[in-house]
């Protein structure tokens, strides 16, 4: 009797497991060279309480997040994509950031503005008076594929962006650019810049109490850490990138001394590391040595990295990240919906969205929010009873928007 109990316990729990969406996790590596608490040991920085992340994310659904706004229905990062995202129920936006030549604070992609307006200037070397007289194209190029809008749009800056999301139940991410040069003669006047845009970026952020709503993130980490130094209340993450494997070990030995050099506390446990056969990179990604020593509470990863033992060694990523990072950190996935790939492409990636959904990563940042949005509430609904109704009616009218919207990605 007592074993046919125990094993209906048993059967009961495997159910519930199923049903709830958890698994074993078993990160596939195996007696990894240096360990992951190498470095550091403990876990990540976690978001606040009370920190809109946390509410949007309390009803156990990945958020969806528009990447560099709506830009389905306008160009990217213009003040138009930004206000698009309400459109289609995003639970928030993802805008990019340059320090123009004056110290404003841009919204604004490609380091030269050619492909997105025409004209040919480093957007680092103008002033916003120049800015100011630019206009993005109707058509813009991605790829072998092109996107028409209606009009042509100013160009917008981030003080504009943040006094229009302030108070919306919208999660604002800034990510800082450009990322960090291979010169290594030029690297050290990029740091010194980007420890002003930094500061920068944490004083706008602070000025316009928007520390609860906002998320701030970099391929270049000395622009995160030295927002992160000026207020310490900022949310910060990493970006993770599979060109990173691809660098070569001259890079790789340079970043261990760009390393060591702005945290001395890292010497003792990087120096030996080898910068060959990607074991440094490695180390880096399975250890979130970096992401502690910064004080980052997510990371971000290229969709395609996940669940690839080619990145780290992981065959199951999220159990990876969780168990080396710590279980609060933050997971996201980009870029979805890719407007440079074709429908034939998206389609074909379609499977592995859904299975990040079900690795319950947190964060999506696509280029479609209406397809992503979608995509979310039909795999929420998976017969092993993955889905969660939200509590609240209201939210549940404004993030199923896209429902009552004949024309999902017309453009205005």
């Amino acid at each position: 009797m007592a074993i046919k109990m125990i094993t209906v316990v048993a059967v009961f729990l495997v159910v519930i497991q199923s049903c709830l969406g958890f698994h074993q996790c078993s990160t596939g590596i195996q007696n990894p060279p240096y360990p992951p608490d190498h470095c550091l040991p403990g876990d990540v920085t976690r978001i606040p309480y009370g920190h809109i992340y946390r509410r949007l994310r309390s009803r156990r659904r990945p958020l969806v997040i528009g990447h560099r706004g709506n830009v389905q229905v306008a160009q990217e990062n213009s003040f138009d994509s930004v206000k698009g995202v309400l459109r289609h129920g995003a639970d928030g936006f993802e805008v990019d950031v340059f320090m123009t030549a004056d110290g404003e604070l841009v919204c604004f992609h490609d380091q030269n503005t050619l492909r997105l307006t025409g004209e040919s200037h480093d957007i680092e070397s103008i002033t916003k008076a120049t800015i100011n007289g630019l206009r993005y194209q109707k058509t813009i190029q991605y790829g072998t594929q092109q996107k028409t809008y209606s009009k042509r749009r100013k160009i917008a800056f981030l003080d504009q962006v943040l006094s229009w999301a302030r108070n919306k139940r919208l999660l604002v991410y800034i990510e800082m650019k450009p990322e960090p040069t291979l010169d290594p003669a030029a690297r050290p006047a990029q740091i010194a810049r980007s420890a002003v845009m930094g500061q920068k970026v944490a004083q706008l952020v602070k000025r316009k109490r928007m520390l609860k709503q906002v998320i701030v993130n970099s391929f270049d980490v000395t622009k995160s850490f030295f927002a992160k130094q000026n207020v310490t209340q900022l949310v910060i993450g990493t970006s993770w990138t599979p060109a990173y494997w691809f660098l070569g070990p001259a890079v790789h030995e340079l970043q261990k001394q760009e390393l060591m050099f702005l945290f001395n506390n890292l010497i003792p446990c990087l120096f030996n590391i080898p910068t060959t056969n990607n074991v440094f990179i490695d180390f880096l990604f399975q250890s979130g040595t970096v992401e502690k020593q910064i004080g980052a509470a997510f990371a971000d990863l290229e969709f395609s990295m996940f669940n690839n033992s080619f990145f780290g060694g992981a065959t199951h990523t999220m159990c990876m990240l969780k168990k080396n990072y710590g279980r609060h950190v933050v997971v996201g996935a980009y870029t979805l919906h890719d407007l440079s790939k074709t429908a034939a492409q998206i389609a074909g990636e379609t499977p592995v969205y859904v299975n990040l959904l079900r690795d319950r990563v947190d964060l999506f940042y696509t280029d479609n929010i209406c397809d992503m949005v979608q995509l979310v509430e039909d795999t929420l609904r998976h017969p092993y009873g993955r889905r969660r109704r939200s509590a609240s009616p209201s939210h549940s009218s404004h993030r199923y928007r896209w429902r009552r919207s004949r024309h999902c990605n017309r453009s205005y």
